[in-house]
């Protein structure tokens, strides 16, 4: 028998037996079907790059309107048994423009992807199971959690129409008592997303975390060992303090045992190529750090050392290699897209502020948030409005804006964009 049925057959038998065991106490099967639709036109704006001439390699669009549906079925047995789905129906319309010659592209495109299936059983008032397509993160950071290197940056993530895609799952969580956990995970097939290293093969992951929280809740700390890309090993701490009421220190870290991007060098003709990707004996440290203050207002400070990024002189390296003639540039162009890196520098800066229950029903909220590279000082902003407009529905307003030199890490494209947009509950 395949290793990986092998797999799934055991796991469905422990959920089975879950199931069984607690069906004669909790016999009664419950249902429930949430919706959730979202509309949104959005404009963009760009400057000319050197990775997008003429617009004609990413095909931007200047204006763009989204519909998507999202439902989501469930069917439990008290805490014995439950099945979740949560399908997604997107159609996209736009209207690109091409220069050199001018041409104006229309776009539409709709498709159906299933977000999130998993099956769940408590096996034991200890140990509960699930399998299956899922989202599943941890850590106090708000940008990025590096020991849950299972699911990676995404620089749409703060948007609010923004929807992970989950990953092929399965998960035991161990609650020891009280006040102490683990968490097996494993991620045997792939999800059929592209693999986050560019040009690469799906590798099975795995990971054990372990974490104890004190009794008020607020106070954790967390270890993490286990395998991700390329077969490289990695080990990952996370904690958070709450020293006063409102304030909290907090850390996120990884340690990769073997590098797992691409990085820029010269063949012996002088030609720039990325590659290197294989595993070695360095340690790289992926690490956030920050501290919060939650009163009237929400606020966030965190730095963050990404020890495999690229330095000044690489990235620059690196941009030339997408842009020189040679037999590696299809594959620099790939690579640099995709290089395996959550960031492609090594020193960044990110500030969040959020402004809950604004106006005299206190329905409205704003958000500003900003990444800065203190490498090379360059800045991505997003400003966001939320406004409750009865029960069911919520008015959303984005602005997305970089700073800073152009042809920079986070001013590639120098991409504007004004969204808005609604989401309607039921």
């Amino acid at each position: 028998m395949p290793l990986k049925t092998s797999f799934f057959l055991k796991i469905g038998f422990v959920l089975f037996l879950g199931l069984y065991a607690e069906s004669k106490t909790r016999s009664r099967w419950e249902s429930q079907f949430l919706f959730e639709n979202y509309n949104y036109v959005q404009a963009q704006d760009f400057e000319k790059s050197l990775l997008n001439p003429d617009n004609r390699v990413f095909q931007i669009p200047r204006a763009l309107a989204v519909s998507e549906i999202r439902p989501q079925f469930s069917v439990s047995r008290g805490s014995a048994f439950r099945f979740l789905v949560r399908p997604r129906w997107i159609l996209d319309t736009g209207e690109a423009k091409l220069t050199n010659p001018e041409e104006i592209k229309q776009q539409a495109k709709g498709r159906v992807d299933l977000s999130d299936a998993y099956v769940e059983s408590e096996v034991s008032s200890y140990l509960r199971v699930t399998l299956g397509l899922q989202v599943y993160q941890w850590g106090p950071a708000e940008l990025l959690s590096p020991s849950n290197p299972i699911f990676h940056f995404s620089s749409q993530a703060r948007s609010s129409f923004y929807k992970e895609k989950g990953k092929i799952l399965a998960r035991a969580n161990i609650d020891w008592n009280a006040n102490f956990n683990t968490i097996l995970m494993a991620e045997p097939v792939s999800n059929r997303e592209p693999e986050f290293v560019a040009q690469s093969d799906f590798a099975s992951k795995f990971l054990v975390r372990n974490e104890y929280r004190a009794s008020t809740g607020l106070d954790y700390i967390g270890f993490v060992f286990g395998r991700e890309e390329l077969l490289t090993g990695f080990t990952g701490q996370y904690f958070n303090w709450t020293p006063s009421e409102g304030w909290s220190l907090y850390a996120d870290a990884k340690q990769n045992y073997g590098r797992i991007s691409y990085k820029p060098f010269q063949d012996n003709l002088g030609v720039i190529s990325l590659g290197n990707t294989a595993p070695a004996t360095e340690v790289y440290s992926l690490a956030t750090t920050g501290v919060r203050y939650e009163g009237a207002c929400d606020y966030r400070m965190e730095y963050i050392f990404n020890e495999a990024g690229w330095t000044k002189e690489e990235f620059k390296q690196s941009l030339a290699s997408t842009q020189q003639l040679s037999i590696y540039t299809l594959d620099n162009i790939a690579r640099f897209q995709k290089s395996g890196l959550e960031l492609l520098g090594q020193h960044y800066l990110y500030l969040s502020v959020r402004i809950p229950d604004l106006g005299k029903k206190k329905d409205l909220s704003v958000s500003f948030r900003s990444l800065v590279s203190l490498q090379d000082s360059s800045s991505s902003w997003l400003s966001t409005l939320e406004k409750a407009w009865g029960d069911a529905v919520t008015i959303y307003a984005e602005i997305v804006f970089p700073m800073g030199p152009t042809l920079k890490e986070l001013n590639l494209l120098g991409q504007k964009s004004a969204l808005l947009g609604m989401k309607w509950s039921l």
